[in-house]
């Protein structure tokens, strides 16, 4: 049993009118037993001005494990109070995963 660490920095470009999701998938140096996953930091912003915000909203989806290779999906959504997913926003989001390697 050992413990590998790898940090991902997932970038989203400047988008409008949807969630964003965006897929990675990472090696790691043996076969995973168990993998976990923390949000170690992000950025996001409105890409057209300042506005009030209504939502933010950053996220992972569960973890695929196949042999040495894990995918995830992490999500990012930024909206203001308008009623709509109407302003560009884009940001960064720091994904550190911890797996339990054998």
């Amino acid at each position: 049993m050992a413990l590998e660490f790898q940090t991902v920095r997932i970038n989203f470009p400047s988008r409008r009118d949807a969630e964003q999701s965006i897929n990675q998938t990472t090696n790691f140096s043996r076969n995973i037993r168990t993998v976990g996953a923390a949000i170690n930091g992000f950025d996001v912003r409105f890409t057209n001005g300042d506005h009030h915000l209504l939502r933010e909203k950053v996220d992972i989806s569960p973890i695929a494990v196949n042999g040495r290779t894990a995918t995830f999906s992490v999500n990012m959504l930024l909206r203001d109070s308008s009623g709509n997913i109407d302003d560009p926003y884009s940001g960064f989001v720091d994904v550190m995963l911890i797996a339990d390697t054998i």
